[in-house]
């Protein structure tokens, strides 16, 4: 899809606009030589976009300058930076029709189908900074606040190991990121859906369900929009063919709800777990239904962090 020059691209987060079935697809770039990452320029934001359903796709545009903020709240420099990875959201119930992207301490959206697109740099309703996640995932939830269920820089993974998440506005600000005590985290990426928006309202999460490994793989359930994750299942009750105690599932992942009313989920694949840094790395698709979910562990105090 990219075709053209070298570099290391990666981080795609796309997002449909249901108005036209067009498709944008965010990246970050790291150009040639860049590995370290110390300066602004080494992590850049790139955005490419499809109208015939991911066919054909127009060249992707740095849109580092606009959507990439240079200075953190401390006042050093923004090098590191992630957009997603994942997917992005359409608004339904506040700010109908508006296009989110979850990145690296900030919100990009745009409300005219992807003609312009801003960032939103992430603060609480009372001002303060929000820069203690990096990969990022978003949803809308019933009253129309966005949720957030982020990945912890280290500092911050090592006190709780736990997802952190916090929920609020564009245009008025979050509430603090808290843990989240149910979610289990390897410091790691996770994906978050709504599953159906009609009562019973369901949202959906995976992530690999441990402090210590990414082989852990689960799909939660929630009913009470992330107040609590009431069910959920272990992939590994359905195991990969050739599964084994070296070839393992579990990593980073992508979820999305199929025509025919499944969870797809896109996951990774760790082909020899005992020499991880050299291993070959696959990609899973997995296709579940509802009921084969709630047929898991039922989990009715599984916090999920909001206030």
């Amino acid at each position: 899809m990219i075709g053209s020059g070298e570099g290391v691209w990666g981080n795609p987060t796309a997002v449909v606009d249901q108005s036209n079935n067009k498709i944008w697809l965010f990246m970050n770039h790291q150009p040639p030589g860049s590995g370290t990452v110390n300066s602004w320029d080494d992590r850049q934001v790139w955005v490419s976009s499809s109208v015939d359903d991911g066919l054909g796709w127009s060249a992707p545009v740095n849109m580092s300058a606009t959507l990439k903020p240079r200075t953190l709240a401390g006042g050093g420099s923004w090098n590191w930076d992630a957009v997603g990875p994942g997917v992005g959201i359409q608004t339904t119930y506040r700010n109908a029709g508006r296009l989110v992207i979850p990145a690296q301490h900030r919100n990009i959206y745009s409300d005219d189908h992807g003609a312009t697109w801003k960032v939103q740099v992430m603060r609480t309703t009372g001002g303060a900074a929000m820069e203690q996640t990096g990969e990022a995932t978003v949803l809308e939830l019933a009253n129309g606040d966005l949720y957030r269920n982020d990945r912890a820089t280290t500092s911050v993974w090592e006190n709780d190991k736990r997802r952190i998440v916090a929920r609020g506005s564009i245009e008025s600000g979050f509430t603090a990121f808290a843990p989240a005590n149910c979610l289990l985290d390897p410091k790691n990426e996770a994906s978050t859906m709504r599953y159906n928006a009609d009562a019973p309202a369901r949202l959906a999460f995976v992530n690999s369900a441990s402090t210590e490994t990414r082989t852990k793989m689960r799909i939660r359930m929630s009913q009470d929009e992330g107040q609590t994750w009431s069910y959920s299942r272990a992939f590994a009750d359905a195991p990969l063919p050739g599964e084994s105690a070296t070839y393992k599932e579990g990593g980073y992942s992508s979820v999305v709800k199929t025509a025919d009313y499944h969870v797809g989920a896109l996951i990774e694949v760790n082909e020899n777990t005992g020499s991880s840094t050299t291993s070959h790395r696959s990609i899973a698709f997995r296709k579940v239904n509802l009921p084969w979910i709630q047929a898991g562990a039922s989990e009715p105090g599984c916090a999920g962090g909001l206030s």
